[in-house]
This record gives C-alpha cells, sequence and structure tokens, in this order.
C-alpha cells in the first residue's frame, strides 16, 4: 500500500536526517526552496537525467543528503548531490520504472540552518514487454490446416463412392424387381391359359361320339 504524504515526509526525514554525518547548529534565517527538476507534481515521460534543487540563499557544502523513494516508501536510490551556490545537483537514476517517486532533500543554508523537504514526480510509459517464449517444435496449425483438407477430401470422396454404390444399388433393385416379378406373374398366366385351352380341347374330344358309317353307304 502506498505511504501517504505525511507518511512519505516522516520517513524522508528520517532517512536525510540518517544520511548527514554531522550536527548542524539552528539559525533564525533560513533558505527555502524556490523551483527545482523535476518540479513537485510534474509527469514525465522518461526517468529524470539529473536532479536540480534551487533556494533562496546558498548553501553550505556540510552533508547535503538525497533519497529517492518509491510508490511503496521503499528506497530506490540515493543519489550523491553537489553544491553549486544555491543549487543542489545529482545524476538522476536511469533505470527508473514507469511509476510515482518522491525526492527527499536535506541541505544547509549559508547561516548553517538545516532544510528539508521532499518533491512528487511520477514517470508514465508501458512497463518493460515480457519476454516471449521460444517457439515449440509442435506443427504450425498452418500445415495442420494445409493437411486437413486432402484428408478430409479423400474421407468425403470415399465416403461419396460408397454412398453412390449404396444408392446405385438400391435404384437398380428397384427398378429390376417390379419388372422380374411383372414377367414371372404374366408367364405363369400364359402357361395356366395354355393348359387350360388344352385341357378344354381334349374334353371336347373325349365326349364327341364316335361317327360310324350308315348301310346305305357300305351298300
Amino acid at each position: 500500500m502506498s505511504l501517504s504524504r505525511t507518511g512519505r515526509a516522516i520517513l524522508v526525514s528520517v532517512l536525510v536526517v540518517a544520511s548527514s554525518s554531522i550536527a548542524l547548529p539552528s539559525a533564525s534565517a533560513h533558505a527555502s526552496l524556490v523551483s527545482s527538476s523535476p518540479s513537485d507534481g510534474e509527469v514525465l515521460d522518461e526517468p529524470p537525467r539529473s536532479l536540480s534543487l534551487t533556494f533562496t540563499d546558498d548553501l553550505m557544502d556540510t552533508a547535503p543528503a538525497l533519497v529517492l523513494l518509491d510508490g511503496e516508501g521503499s528506497v530506490v536510490a540515493k543519489p550523491e548531490p553537489t553544491v553549486e551556490g544555491d543549487t543542489l545537483l545529482a545524476a538522476g537514476p536511469s533505470d527508473l520504472l514507469p511509476g510515482d517517486y518522491t525526492i527527499g532533500y536535506r541541505v544547509v543554508s549559508a547561516d548553517g540552518h538545516p532544510v528539508d523537504g521532499e518533491i512528487d514526480f511520477t514517470i508514465e510509459g508501458e512497463p518493460a514487454a515480457a519476454t516471449t517464449a521460444p517457439e515449440s517444435a509442435t506443427p504450425s496449425s498452418d500445415a495442420t490446416a494445409g493437411a486437413s483438407p486432402d484428408a478430409a477430401t479423400g474421407a468425403d470422396v470415399g465416403g461419396d463412392e460408397a454412398d453412390g454404390d449404396a444408392i446405385d444399388g438400391t435404384s437398380d433393385d428397384s427398378s429390376v424387381g417390379p419388372w422380374a416379378f411383372g414377367a414371372a406373374v404374366a408367364a405363369t398366366v400364359a402357361v395356366l391359359a395354355a393348359a387350360a385351352i388344352w385341357l378344354t380341347r381334349r374334353r371336347r374330344r373325349d365326349t364327341t361320339p364316335p361317327t360310324y358309317p350308315s348301310s346305305g353307304d357300305s351298300a
């Protein structure tokens, strides 16, 4: 969970004081921060190349301290500052990721008064892309797709031929069957009719009385 601004301020004060190596005297007047780069609340597209803090009075080159914290309050860098008149300078870390950051500072003004504070800024941008895993030796979908149509076509052709044979066989049976049955019936009827005619004629011959010649004819 991110620290509140008050919590970060307390943490920054503790860290910068711990970074100082000497005790500092108090004074009635002291310098104050007038500008900085990055400025408080600034949104950057990339990590700052340098850190610059300018004050109202010249600074003493007496144990100046800088500390950089991330949005969770963890220390990510402790730049080594240098004093040039009223300005505190330091190189900016180049490996900062997108996110919220706080610069904590502690300096000593020319009158010997310690001054500390904090500056918040944000780095925008996309996180680093994850490394792409190497491709496996599994056949590509294109190769599989290229082989599939032929296999499917062969199966379809075989199925179609089998279906065609089955359909043709059914068609032949259905077309030949009735004709064969009709021919058989017709042949049977013809045989029965011939037999009936033959029997009828025979009966007629058997029932007709024989014809004998008359006496007159014999004389």
